[in-house]
């Protein structure tokens, strides 16, 4: 990397200051009330937690294109891809999509096998903001929110209505649009809109198509009762090239392996919700959240002689109640609530021929309550405590030439957590927590494709203690800071030497973040972050060794100004450390190396039309962040070099 380049590159933008804009950019500071900490509205220094929040403002400014690209600006948050982006907080390493659990608009995204989020159908044009919950959050979100919570706030129908339309393109052939449009009548609003990706991919084989469609529509039949119903359509179908040797990375780093070079997959979803929302006044707000939803994955898969089909169909109905209240003269908030899911999942494997040859038909079924309270001990201190009970009913199924194999168990968790925080400044804090959490084995982490045997999986367990600070001096200047520990028992982790996943004794997962904004000027502001990450095996055959899949450090640093005239930047670097490559729980093989990257974002913004130009790597960094052992050796996932993005957006 050319550091003078981008020493230079910085100070000229200090040293070109213009006119102040007519937006700061100052949306991150002002902000204050967010739901996911306690699944209803609360400010932020009441929550004993560390959460940040991501506007739609910023999401702009930053230019990303992916949810995962926005959070990299977050300390204590590492994105990792092999063929699909990875989020994992806290340092679960290769099962850091099932420890993170990912909502939108409150509702749970994680599926229940390995195939995690898929991030690519969420359009970040269709974004309201998207809240960060470091830490466990089982209480309220039950299975997947050991190391934190993600959710992604939708834009919804309000004002006079309108519209809005984007289109872009950019290198590796990318092209896309994004449009919605807003028609609003007194108390009904109607806001649709979609989306379109195309690229032919920086490796060869890489090529890739997505689309999507949603809606929602909000209306109040009674005085005190609103209803919210929504859609949301998506298709993919993409390229799969598969990992390359350091040799094959030397020679041609966008190359695809002669085995994956007919590599594909599609994936269509659906998912249909309803929200009711009843003021009872001062007996309390009821809501009742539910969803309906079909997933079909196809995957042409030559590489492993085998096309494979899943169909998941998932329902959900979630109660909640809250009441706002006064216990001995002290002000009291009560949530109760209770989530009841059932997914049935079938799949299907057949060879070459299409003829089909194994079958998997799996169902699940889970029933939990929850309660947390939140008391306001005086006027700066709150008292949080929380509780959740879950029972989940699990049928596992397989069947090939051998006959078939089935077995159905039942089991119970348990989550809590006490925290209390104080608020010394308005909009600072400190805080405190204990907290107890849990996450169920996913489906083929227990059945195997190219096996047929059940693996019997107990849940992993956790208990965790977290101390933080929030400080917010004159609505210019924000302080994040938090250090945290897990232990967690029998944590489910893949074991290269069974070709199974097991649990493991257990392991215990030590760090820190720091992350500051602060509007030095009217027109410039800066930011950054610090996270150290230690996961390492408490006990058994690795005692010691560091969970693989999990840098030691991240950080970035970087800054917005805006010239004047409706000219706005954002300069970004980033470093990410080294980690060790998945299975490698002996930590016996190289680490992959730490790399540097730097982006950059400009737009004009006119009365009604924005032009702008992302750049992300802009100085060729060449890396990796992701690796991991097979047949082949040491297989990489080469990222890409410098890409540009050029678009116009256009309100009406």
């Amino acid at each position: 990397m050319n550091k003078k380049k981008l020493a230079i590159l910085m100070a000229a933008m200090l040293c070109s200051r213009g006119l102040q804009a007519a937006e700061t950019g100052n949306d991150y500071l002002g902000r204050e009330v967010v739901v996911t900490g306690t699944r209803s509205e609360q400010r932020l220094e009441k929550i004993p937690a560390y959460v940040q929040v991501i506007s739609a403002a910023e999401i702009r400014k930053s230019g990303s294109q992916t949810v995962p690209d926005v959070l990299q600006s977050l300390s204590g948050v590492a994105i990792s891809d092999n063929n699909r982006q990875r989020v994992d907080m806290e340092g679960f390493g290769d099962t850091a999509d099932r420890n993170v659990a990912v909502l939108i608009d409150g509702r749970k995204l994680n599926p229940i096998d390995m195939s995690g989020p898929d991030w690519t159908t969420i359009p970040v044009d269709n974004i309201e903001r998207i809240e960060v919950l470091y830490g466990p959050g089982s209480v309220l979100y039950g299975d997947n929110a050991k190391g934190g919570v993600i959710n992604i706030i939708t834009k919804k129908p309000v004002g006079k209505g309108g519209a809005n339309f984007d289109v872009y393109g950019g290198t590796s052939g990318r092209k896309g649009a994004n449009g919605s449009m807003t028609i609003a009548d007194g108390d009904t609003a109607l806001s649709v809109g979609g989306s379109f990706f195309d690229t032919h991919g920086y490796r060869v084989h890489s090529e890739e198509n997505r689309s999507s469609g949603y809606g929602n529509l909000r209306f109040t039949p009674l005085e005190r009762l609103t209803v919210t119903a929504d859609f949301k359509l998506s298709d993919s179908d993409y390229n799969l090239p598969g990992s390359l040797t350091l040799q094959q990375i030397r020679e041609n780093r966008t190359q695809v392996q002669p085995l994956h070079e007919t590599d594909r997959a599609i994936d269509d979803t659906s998912k249909f919700g309803v929200v009711l929302r009843y003021d009872m006044r001062n007996s309390g707000i009821l809501t009742l959240d539910a969803s309906y939803g079909e997933e079909t994955r196809r995957a042409d898969m030559a590489s492993l002689n085998a096309f494979m089909v899943t169909d998941v169909y998932t329902r959900i109905l979630s109660p909640k109640y809250l009441l706002d209240s006064n216990v001995g003269g002290l002000k009291n908030r009560l949530t109760l609530g209770a989530d009841l899911q059932q997914v049935d999942y079938d799949a299907t494997k057949a060879g070459a021929n299409r003829v089909v040859t194994t079958w998997m038909n799996h169902d699940r079924k889970s029933l939990s309550g929850f309660v947390q309270d939140e008391l306001n001990v005086t006027d700066a201190m709150v008292l949080s405590t929380g509780y959740r009970y879950e029972t989940v009913d699990l049928g596992l199924g397989y069947r090939d030439a051998s006959g078939p194999s089935m077995t159905r168990s039942s089991t119970h968790q348990w989550a809590g957590d006490v925290g209390l925080a104080y608020t010394f400044f308005p909009g600072s804090k400190v805080y405190g927590k204990v907290s107890r959490s849990y996450r169920y084995p996913v489906i083929d982490e227990m059945v195997s494709w190219f096996g047929g045997s059940i693996t019997e999986l107990k849940p992993d367990k956790s208990v965790g203690y977290e101390l933080g600070m929030r400080l917010a001096g004159n609505d210019r200047l924000v302080i994040n800071a938090r250090g945290y520990l897990r232990n967690v028992e029998d944590a489910i982790l893949y074991d290269a030497n069974s070709w199974a996943n097991i649990n493991y004794p257990h392991t215990r997962h030590l760090g820190t973040n720091l992350d500051a904004r602060y509007q030095l000027l009217d027109d410039l502001k800066i930011f950054g972050g610090l996270a150290y990450t230690r996961a390492t095996f408490s006990s058994g055959e690795f005692d010691g060794k560091v969970l693989p899949l999990v840098p030691d450090w991240k950080s970035n640093i970087g800054m917005e100004y805006d010239f004047g005239s409706g000219v706005h930047s954002r300069v970004q670097y980033n470093y990410v450390g080294r980690q060790y490559v998945a299975s490698d729980m002996a930590n016996a093989q190289d680490r992959l190396d730490d790399y540097r990257t730097v982006d950059l974002h400009l737009d004009y913004q006119m009365k009604q039309v924005d032009l702008y130009l992302s750049a992300t790597n802009i100085f060729n960094e060449k890396y990796a962040s992701y690796a991991a052992s097979n047949w082949n050796g040491l297989g990489l996932y080469p990222m890409p070099e410098a890409v540009y993005t050029v678009g116009m957006r256009m309100r009406f």
